[in-house]
């Protein structure tokens, strides 16, 4: 089945983030629960991540432009987007009372950091399978 641009990107967002993201999660969970908290560590860490990130949907980016022309988005995409966006909100909302719940039982201000860090991870990860979703079903 033929993709069209923004479906690719979507892909290459998606595949990017859980990937790079997952790593990062991986690694500072295991440095948190070993007691092995090293927090400048850990900002290397996030800033190589982010770093990571950009490198690598600009050369995917510029990949599917080359081989594919982007068009202009349409009231379809847009209403995609939208819809995507209302889902990645939820999750953020309700995702935001984990951490809430972490302070008020004095958990560790690191691994607070981190739950959020993740939610917005998982918000953006529900935008992003929303928007397949939507571009697969026809909206």
């Amino acid at each position: 089945m033929n993709k069209s641009f923004q479906e690719k990107s979507i892909w290459i967002s998606l595949v990017t983030i859980l990937l790079i993201f997952g790593y990062y999660f991986v690694r500072v969970f295991q440095m948190a629960f070993q007691d092995e908290i090293n927090v400048a560590q850990s900002i290397v860490l996030l800033i190589s991540v982010i770093v990571m990130v950009i490198i690598v949907e600009v050369v995917f980016h510029i990949i599917i432009a080359l081989r594919d022309k982007p068009q202009a988005l349409d009231e379809r995409d847009r209403l995609i987007e939208l819809k995507a966006a209302r889902n990645a909100y939820f999750v953020l909302v309700f995702g935001i009372f984990l951490p809430i719940a972490g302070i008020a039982a004095q958990v560790r201000p690191f691994i607070v950091a981190h739950v959020i860090m993740f939610i917005f991870v998982l918000s953006e990860i529900t935008k992003f399978l929303t928007q397949l979703f939507y571009y697969r079903r026809g909206i």
